[in-house]
């Protein structure tokens, strides 16, 4: 029989820092506390940001500026060392997705028996998440969490570091840093206090990008970076560098150089709602060929690989007038997705959308006048192929650019995949084609560990 079910509401209002990164979550810090065997609590977490990162870290995600995200907790104690946790449903609302539900969480806690009493106290928490693709692009993700802290009146030294991983394999496991040194203040409200004083008070998140469980404060605050005195390596040995940092500064970057773009943000939208890969280039990246583009004073453009057409609109707002893009798509849903993005971005008479296998479709083009810039980010195998037509497409001076070359490094495996493998032959045969000036970069951020090739004809 259970015990009268304890209510507790923690509200969080963000009010600082005036500039959180992303979406915002709640720090919540473990300190082995349980709930009574045989009671029911349930807590409402609620989360505003007032400010935060206008850009979605991944196409169709949540959006921190003035978004709104909570979740009721129920959590019921079984033994005196284990308590069972259920977070359902997460939910959130934003400017741009609109309100939805972003998953569940399984949650089981352990602890020694009565830590509360405890001058020294350890245990462990382990939650499961299912996630919307709106809050995470991985599905099933975990977090496991060690609990080690001293009850040192007036204070509480609470140690909680995070091991974060999402079920695409466990070499994304992350481990971030937990320390917290805290008053202890014990929360309690309806029938038995001692039903509802299970953690630290929940506080306000100060910074936290948009798919990631909890944990907010542990996140590297790169805002704070340009105002930190400290040289920058003592700020990086501080902070590891890890994907979320990656991801960090690319909304960084994207805030301060890459304004928001109805049509740009409506096209990512309407890929995500049809189901599109979300494999499109970041913000910046898209930037970086608009650019390319109008420092080659590109007229003739050729993109071999459409999707939604988000790098489409880029290279086609570069184009002076007269200027003319051909963008080849294998699939005929996303050649329709894209026509529909052109058409809202008002690019329907500058952009063809030609539908079908690309190494079928390029010799048509040879007959025309050659292209200035060619952008080749379509299927992995064929790579090799595309290049070899861009090359018979070009001039001299036409510059050729050549997307996801790196692979998360599996390009200088020999075990690697086929698409890695398919790279590795393709910058082979760049290596020895005496008609291009070539390179590589290495590229980190929101698209995760790649990189590009650039070429110039000679």
């Amino acid at each position: 029989m259970l015990k009268p079910l304890s209510v507790l509401l923690v509200v969080a209002f963000l009010f600082g820092p005036t500039r959180a990164l992303a979406q915002a979550d709640e720090i919540q810090v473990y300190d082995g506390s349980l709930a009574p065997r045989g009671t029911l609590n349930l807590t409402l977490h609620s989360n505003f940001t007032p400010r935060g990162v206008k850009a979605p870290a991944f196409p169709g995600a949540v959006v921190a500026d003035k978004s709104f995200n909570g979740v009721p907790e129920f959590a019921l104690g079984v033994t005196d060392w284990f308590e069972a946790g259920l977070y359902l449903p997460l939910y959130s609302r934003d400017k741009q997705t609109g309100f939805g539900l972003d998953g569940f969480k399984l949650r089981a806690l352990f602890a020694v028996p009565k830590a509360d009493d405890r001058r020294f106290f350890y245990g462990a928490n382990f939650e499961l998440s299912y996630n919307a693709r709106r809050w995470d692009p991985s599905r099933v993700t975990s977090e496991i969490r060690p609990i080690v802290g001293w009850h040192l009146k007036p204070v509480d030294i609470i140690v909680n570091p995070i091991v974060d991983t999402s079920y695409d394999g466990f070499g994304n496991a992350v481990l971030i840093r937990g320390l917290r040194a805290l008053p202890p203040l014990p929360l309690s409200i309806g029938p038995g206090a001692s039903a509802v004083r299970r953690s630290r008070p929940r506080r306000p998140a100060v910074e936290h990008r948009s798919g990631h469980r909890g944990r907010p404060d542990e996140r590297i605050r790169w805002a704070d970076a340009q105002a930190d005195p400290r040289p920058r390596s003592a700020f990086l040995q501080e902070n590891a560098v890890t994907p979320d940092t990656w991801i960090a500064v690319d909304d960084y970057i994207a805030r301060l150089l890459v304004p928001a773009d109805p049509a740009l943000d409506a096209a990512q939208e309407a890929s995500r709602a049809a189901g599109l890969p979300a494999i499109s280039v970041s913000a910046a990246q898209g930037k970086f060929l608009h650019l390319l583009a109008r420092i080659q004073g590109a007229r003739r453009i050729l993109e071999i690989g459409t999707l939604g057409a988000y790098s489409t609109i880029w290279l086609a707002r570069a184009l002076p007038p007269g200027g003319r893009l051909i963008t080849l798509e294998y699939d005929p849903k996303h050649a329709a997705v894209a026509r529909a993005n052109l058409a809202r971005a008002g690019l329907s008479e500058v952009v063809e959308v030609r539908v079908g296998r690309a190494i079928d479709a390029l010799p048509s083009l040879a007959d025309g006048t050659p292209f200035d810039l060619v952008f080749i980010d379509a299927d992995k195998p064929s790579t090799a192929d595309y290049f070899a037509w861009a090359l018979k497409l070009s001039r001299r001076g036409t510059v050729i650019v050549t997307d996801n070359v790196i692979r998360d490094g599996k390009v200088i495996d020999p075990q690697g995949d086929e698409s890695a493998e398919a790279m590795r032959a393709f910058l082979a045969a760049l290596a020895t084609e005496r008609r291009v000036s070539a390179t590589a970069v290495q590229t980190v951020g929101a698209k995760g560990y790649d990189g590009f090739a650039i070429a110039l004809v000679e």
